[in-house]
């Protein structure tokens, strides 16, 4: 399979939509005490915002017919903290690929691409959140050379 990564553009809006789906689909599945059934992370109005937002780069994997396989949501963030050392990131908010076409290198494609912008963008690092129930995610972030900066815990009541 021939993947191609390029910037998501407007006419990626209804499929992307199709793909966020299934990503609440599965925090739902997993965590439905945070997480709400049938929710949408992003409307159709901040889709478009957020593709017309340099600061928010979005990349799309199509496949050789032009079919957007998977994607990831980026934003450059300067971090600027009385504390911590001023930096500039990029910051993953969210990537998937379509649950019929995992396993196939387009999630690796995607984090490479997201690693040259970076590089291009002159970022210290790169950054994300995976949620601990999902085992699979965690396994390809850290095959792809992530490594846990700190740690997220809770005790729920």
């Amino acid at each position: 399979m021939q993947i191609k990564i390029r910037p998501a553009n407007e006419g990626d809006c209804e499929r992307l939509l199709e793909l966020l789906v299934q990503i609440e689909d599965l925090h739902h599945k997993n965590r439905p005490d945070i997480f709400k059934a049938n929710a949408q992370k992003y409307n159709l109005e901040q889709l478009h915002e957020i593709l017309n937002n340099p600061d928010k780069p979005v990349f799309a994997a199509i496949n050789q017919d032009g079919f957007l396989l998977g994607y990831a949501f980026c934003q450059i963030i300067n971090n600027n903290h009385p504390v911590i050392n001023n930096f500039k990131s990029l910051y993953i908010d969210d990537i998937c690929v379509d649950e019929k076409f995992r396993n196939h290198g387009i999630g690796t494609l995607l984090l490479e691409r997201c690693k040259e912008l970076a590089r291009e963008q002159e970022c210290y690092c790169i950054d994300l959140n995976v949620w601990a129930f999902n085992e699979s995610a965690v396994k390809f972030y850290e095959k792809c050379g992530f490594v846990p900066r700190s740690v997220k815990m809770e005790h729920i009541l």
